[in-house]
């Protein structure tokens, strides 16, 4: 595992307006994905968007200068994408997929904040 986060783990970070600090660096299972701003992000299809997967580049890419908590779910929701697609289940949603990676994506980061003897545990790694 320390191989696979060489350059990682000593990555930047930087800091969103209105608190909070993003990862430039996210391990995703084994595969780790760097996390980058780009100022007016646009889809495949040349239309705006807050975030994109783009996993033949390792990245997860947010639009520059949203507000702090519309970028958090953003990330998340790239996240959920992330680990659908590692998983193998990336495609198996049709239609469904971006409303099943909103509702995760909104609904993750709470579950974390209000919770923090579960994210304490979750974070904890348990011996057999």
């Amino acid at each position: 595992m320390e191989k696979l986060m060489d350059g990682v783990k000593n990555a930047d970070e930087f800091t969103i307006p209105g608190g909070g600090v993003v990862p430039t660096a996210i391990l995703v299972g084994v595969t780790p994905l760097f996390v980058e701003r780009v100022k007016e992000l646009k889809d495949g299809e040349g239309q705006p968007c807050a975030g994109l997967y783009v996993p033949q580049e390792g990245k997860i890419k947010l639009d520059w200068g949203m507000p702090a908590s519309y970028e958090q779910v953003t990330l998340a929701h790239e996240l959920i994408h992330a680990l659908l697609a590692q998983a193998g289940l990336g495609d198996m949603f049709g239609n469904l997929l971006e409303p099943l990676c909103d509702a995760l994506g909104n609904s993750l980061p709470m579950l974390l904040r209000d919770n923090p003897a579960l994210r304490d545990y979750l974070a904890t790694p348990l011996q057999s």
